[in-house]
């Protein structure tokens, strides 16, 4: 029973990730579309501010239907919680597409393609890193 809550979890989970991506995408194209920033620092902060585009609508899904938290517990706390855990798993991620794209550029792809392919990269990371620190320290049920 507990596998199969697990299961539950971590699937509503990544159905929440993938909404939360597509908005991450979708900030992190229109802030590469309106600046000619393609690599270095500047595409870590941009990467930084699309990912918590993405968190800022995932603490809300999270907190009510992937965890089942609704109104329990000290919201605030919850939230600063929440926002400090995404923050270093942005802060990693970011880290690694800097990496990724100014020290091992991939010839033959569009720098704007590669930066994107880095972005993916790291989707693994941030969803593992945040799925089981949201669970062990931010949404905690009370037994």
């Amino acid at each position: 029973m507990l596998r199969l809550a697990l299961f539950r979890d971590v699937f509503k989970f990544g159905l929440v990730g993938v909404m939360n991506t597509a908005v991450s995408i979708i900030v992190f194209n229109g802030l590469l579309f309106l600046s000619d920033i393609r690599n270095g620092w500047m595409l870590g902060l941009i990467t930084f501010i699309a990912y918590f585009a993405g968190i800022t609508n995932s603490f809300f899904w999270n907190k009510r239907w992937v965890f089942h938290h609704g109104e329990s517990g000290n919201a605030r706390t919850e939230y600063a919680r929440f926002f400090i855990i995404s923050g270093v798993v942005a802060l990693l991620c970011s880290g690694i597409v800097y990496v990724l794209t100014t020290y091992l550029p991939y010839p033959g792809i569009a720098p704007a393609l590669w930066a994107n392919i880095a972005v993916i990269i790291t989707f693994p990371l941030s969803m593992l890193g945040n799925f089981f620190a949201y669970k062990l320290f931010v949404f905690v049920q009370k037994s």
